[in-house]
């Protein structure tokens, strides 16, 4: 009898995950951690101060936006004007939220410039990703979805983190294209790396990929 229950209480232990542990494809095991503790909160970084230590001010305002709109955010931080090497020649220059994305991580545009203010300070880290975008993963291209031999249909991606999408698709121009948001969640770095999914296993690769 006793043995019975010893088994049973060990067949228990092992049918439920070890605390903190990732699943892969279960959004619920993903840990979550908000913009304040993360990189994308510009005051923890050395030189930089923000009014009043707001966290959202450096890329979003409520009111006289820089750019405004469905696609722009109430965006408040200064813009990339350079041009980019891009991973393939059918790809446009970054646009829309890429764009966003590079006006901090070009590596050009100063962290700390937005709205009416010009700052000095750059990501000097491997987040600074230049503008020699052509050995990083596509962005800007035109997701391959009629190449159901290679790429999995996207109505097959899994939820992300905190609720979020997975893996998605982001309309410009009437074109769904792989952007950087495709694989990144900018407010949630709980995965590390603003990953909407994890990487273990290759499990965020083989979500548009079939190997």
């Amino acid at each position: 009898m006793r043995i019975a229950k010893y088994c049973a209480v060990v067949a228990m232990l092992m049918a439920v995950p070890a605390f903190g542990q990732i699943i892969k494809d279960d959004p619920s095991t993903y840990p979550s951690e908000t913009i304040v503790n993360s990189p994308h909160n510009m005051n923890n970084f050395t030189g930089v101060d923000i009014d009043q230590n707001r966290v959202c001010l450096p890329c979003h305002t409520p009111h006289n936006a820089l750019k405004a709109g469905e696609d722009n955010v109430l965006w408040n931080h200064a813009e990339t004007g350079e041009t980019f090497s891009m991973y393939s020649s059918a790809a446009g220059q970054p646009e829309g939220v890429s764009k966003l994305c590079l006006s901090c991580h070009d590596g050009v545009t100063a962290i700390d410039s937005y709205g009416t203010t010009t700052g000095t300070t750059l990501i000097t880290s491997t987040a600074n990703l230049g503008t020699d975008l052509s050995d990083d993963h596509p962005i800007g291209i035109e997701y391959p979805t009629s190449d159901s031999a290679n790429y999995n249909d996207p109505s097959s991606f899994t939820g992300g983190i905190a609720g979020s999408l997975g893996v998605h698709l982001v309309e410009v121009g009437g074109i769904q294209r792989v952007e950087c948001t495709s694989c990144h969640q900018v407010h949630n770095n709980g995965l590390g790396n603003f990953l909407n999914v994890p990487v273990i296993e290759s499990y965020l690769c083989l979500q548009c990929h079939i190997k």
